[in-house]
C-alpha cells in the first residue's frame, strides 16, 4: 500500500568536486558548489567519494584528522542553507579501525547516521576496515541509502538499501576514467534491477572524469521500465540538480519485489566461491 503522505517530487543534486591539494581549500570548493546547488532549489545534496584531497591516500594522517572538522563544518551548513547533505565519503578512524563512512546529515543540522563502506576497492583493503551492514536513513520523510562507490558494483547492495525500503540511493564515488563505462552501466543496472533513483556523484581532476549523473527508473513503450538519465554532468567542476517523482515510481518496485523468489536465492549468503 502506498503510503497517502508520500511526497511526490524532490529535488536533488550532485556536487562535482575537483580536489586540492588541501583540505581547507576543498573545503570552501565545496561549500561553494553546495550553495550553488542549493539556490537551484535542491533539497537534498551528494558529494562525490574522498574529494578532500587531491592524493588522499599518500596524506591519509591529513584527511582522517580532518574527518571531525568536515562533519561539524558541513553539519552547520545543512541548517544554514535547510538542506540534507550527503558529505560523500570521508576516512575516518573508529575504535582504532579506519572506515570510509558517507554520513547523512539533516536540515536541523543533526547527523541522521553514516553509512560505511561495505566493498572496499582493491588497495584499500590495506588501510581500512568494510562496513557490516546497508542502512536506511530517513530524512523529513524520504527513505535514502548509499552505496559508497564500488559498493554498486555488487547488486546485493541496492537490493539489501531496497528491501529495506529505501526509496533513493544515492552513490558518492571516485571513479577513474577507464571504469566510467562500468560504473555507468552498474549504476543504471542497480536503478533497473530494484526500481530506485541513484545519483551518482564523481570528482574532477586529470584522472577522474567527473561525469555525475541521476538515473531514474520511467516507464516507457509497452509498460516496460528502463532507466532514464534525466541529468548528466561533463567535465569540470560543476554541480547538477534534477526533479525526482518519487510517488510514480512506487508501483513499479512494488511490483518488481513482489516477484521475487527468495527460497531459491539462499546461494546469495554462501561464502564458498566456485573454483
Amino acid at each position: 500500500m502506498i503510503s497517502a503522505g508520500l511526497r511526490r517530487s524532490i529535488r536533488v543534486a550532485a556536487v562535482q568536486v575537483e580536489p586540492s591539494e588541501s583540505v581547507q581549500e576543498s573545503v570552501a570548493k565545496a561549500e561553494a558548489l553546495i550553495m550553488t546547488a542549493k539556490e537551484a532549489g535542491a533539497e537534498f545534496i551528494c558529494l562525490p567519494e574522498m574529494w578532500l584531497h587531491k592524493e588522499p591516500i599518500p596524506h591519509i594522517d591529513e584527511v582522517i584528522d580532518s574527518a571531525k572538522y568536515v562533519i561539524l563544518r558541513f553539519s552547520q551548513l545543512a541548517k544554514e542553507l535547510n538542506v540534507t547533505l550527503i558529505p560523500g565519503a570521508v576516512y575516518e578512524e573508529n575504535e582504532n579501525d579506519l572506515f570510509v563512512s558517507a554520513y547523512v546529515i539533516a536540515p536541523n543540522g543533526n547527523v541522521v547516521g553514516k553509512q560505511e563502506k561495505v566493498h572496499l576497492f582493491r588497495d584499500e583493503k590495506a588501510f581500512f576496515k568494510p562496513g557490516t551492514n546497508f542502512k536506511v536513513f530517513e530524512v523529513n520523510g524520504i527513505k535514502l541509502g548509499i552505496m559508497v562507490c564500488y559498493d554498486v558494483a555488487f547488486p546485493e547492495s541496492a537490493r539489501c538499501l531496497t528491501i529495506k525500503g529505501a526509496e533513493l540511493i544515492f552513490n558518492p564515488s571516485r571513479i577513474v576514467k577507464e571504469a566510467m563505462e562500468p560504473w555507468r552501466l552498474y549504476v543504471k543496472a542497480r536503478c533497473l534491477e530494484n526500481r530506485v533513483p541513484v545519483v551518482a556523484a564523481n570528482i574532477y581532476d586529470h584522472a577522474h572524469p567527473g561525469g555525475s549523473f541521476v538515473c531514474v527508473p520511467l516507464e516507457g513503450a509497452k509498460k516496460f521500465v528502463h532507466p532514464v538519465v534525466l541529468t548528466q554532468a561533463g567535465s569540470g567542476q560543476t554541480v547538477i540538480t534534477c526533479d525526482i517523482d518519487l510517488l510514480s515510481i512506487v508501483e513499479f518496485r512494488l511490483d518488481r519485489l513482489s516477484r521475487r523468489n527468495p527460497a531459491a536465492y539462499g546461494c546469495i549468503v554462501e561464502q564458498n566461491i566456485p573454483r
